[in-house]
């Protein structure tokens, strides 16, 4: 592969070739890498489409491509400035790759490209979800106290908790989709709504770990 040392922005086609261009990371046409910047998103590296709703194949496609092209073994004979490049890509492929490939994950990355609030800053939760989750921990309670004769509760309790965590997310889908449909910046209420949704996402799975070690 070859690499350009000097930083490219985002053009629409390669430097070296003049083949358009699928990343700013590279060129698959002419194997051309370059240098990684800061301002790139992980929708950038992958060369996908700023987005929530993306198709599991077609981000594992955009994976396997990229990382067999970065791979540090194809930079083995070449000198240590093009090595370091292939290693900082690579790794900043894999973090793209950890965090978009997981709906929970991407929501929250896209949330915080549209320049909504972080869980701490934000805590807040939809009407009525605590006085559900009272009850639930009610229910597993009184799971425990059964010993082995509850086993079966809590397993209903894990289903009902990734059915709801499922519904969850197809909510958070439907507000990025109403998002992008109109276009524009996002309005506060509107990335709140989706915020408080990703708390509840984030409370469940913390209930599911609970419940795989009990």
């Amino acid at each position: 592969m070859k690499v350009v040392n000097e930083p490219i922005g985002q053009p629409a086609r390669c430097l070296n070739c003049e083949e358009p261009l699928e990343t700013p990371i590279g060129c698959l046409h002419c194997h051309s890498i370059f240098p990684d910047q800061k301002s790139l998103t992980h929708y950038d590296r992958l060369g996908l489409p700023m987005r929530y709703e993306l198709s599991r194949e077609e981000i594992d496609r955009k994976y396997l491509a990229w990382s067999r092209e970065l791979h540090p073994d194809f930079h083995a004979t070449r000198g240590t400035t093009d090595q370091q490049i292939s290693l900082k890509l690579s790794a900043a492929l894999n973090d793209a790759y950890a965090t978009l490939r997981d709906p929970a994950k991407r929501a929250e990355y896209l949330l915080h490209l549209l320049g909504g609030a972080t869980p701490n800053v934000h805590r807040g939760m939809p009407r009525g979800f605590l006085e559900s989750i009272l009850d639930l921990r009610m229910e597993i309670e009184e799971a425990q106290e059964q010993g082995t004769a509850g086993e079966r509760e809590f397993e209903a309790i894990a289903d009902r908790l990734e059915q709801e965590r499922t519904a969850t997310l197809a909510e958070i889908g439907d507000c990025f989709r109403q998002l992008e449909s109109r276009g524009g910046k996002p309005a506060s209420d509107e990335l709140a709504q989706i915020r408080e949704l990703l708390n509840t996402v984030k409370y469940r799975d913390g209930l599911l770990r609970e419940l795989s070690r009990s």
